[in-house]
């Protein structure tokens, strides 16, 4: 009988491994995740976790004052900061939140998680440039594929500056107050993009100076992530 019960369970564990899979696959994870929760009053409150897939990337300013992109790069990693001309870098991220989210979802909270990877020249550039910009896009500031002109296409809300710590590695915002600007639905690409800038655009003392995050092109785990809480009627 022991023998027995043995089996059963291990064909349980067996069954729900297959069910739920292994989310900490950084190839075959999915780009949202849904949760439930209920609040103090019983209302169900869902959760979107929704990562950057890319193509994401860092643009930089064509020369100081130009204020329009001159060079881009869509990588693994993007860039905040200026370089030793004093041009400034901005960087696009894109979040397929028309796929994670109803299209009558009333969204209540919503933030923002960016993994830190590095400092070039130095210092506190979150200090040094007087906090993290972000300009919102409810759809693409182009098209989904990196432009140069993403660096000065309009957005349809910005916000800032922000100065958060670093906690264990990621910088959280939250971004409660843009929720009207979350793409819901399949059209306008189906995407939420967000540039991040720093408010300060240079530091002027000729030296390359910036902050670096993982982008949504590198491996799953690391990618910027925006947490949507949210309920349906």
């Amino acid at each position: 009988m022991k023998q027995l019960l043995h089996g059963i369970m291990a064909g349980v564990l067996l069954l729900a491994f297959f069910l739920v899979g292994s989310s900490e696959d950084p190839v075959n994870a999915r780009s949202s995740l849904e949760t439930d929760s209920f609040s103090g009053t019983g209302v169900v409150i869902k959760t979107a976790t929704v990562r950057s897939n890319g193509p994401d990337g860092w643009i930089l300013e064509l020369s100081e004052n130009a204020s329009k992109g001159g060079i881009l790069n869509s990588t693994d990693y993007i860039n905040l900061g200026d370089d030793i001309l004093r041009n400034q870098y901005r960087s696009i991220l894109s979040f397929p939140t028309g796929a994670a989210l109803p299209d009558n979802a009333v969204l209540t909270k919503v933030t923002l998680k960016l993994r830190y990877l590095g400092i070039v020249g130095g210092g506190n550039p979150v200090a040094i440039f007087q906090g993290f910009m972000m300009d919102i896009k409810k759809g693409t500031f182009g098209t989904v594929s990196l432009q140069l002109t993403d660096w000065q296409a309009a957005a349809d809300k910005t916000i800032g500056p922000f100065s958060p710590p670093r906690v264990g590695g990621w910088y959280t915002f939250d971004l409660t107050s843009i929720r009207a600007y979350i793409n819901k639905l399949a059209t306008l690409s189906g995407v939420t993009q967000i540039r991040l800038r720093f408010f300060r655009e240079d530091d002027d003392n000729f030296a390359a100076n910036f902050l670096k995050f993982y982008s949504g092109n590198h491996l799953v785990p690391s990618r910027p992530t925006l947490i949507i809480e949210y309920q349906v009627p």
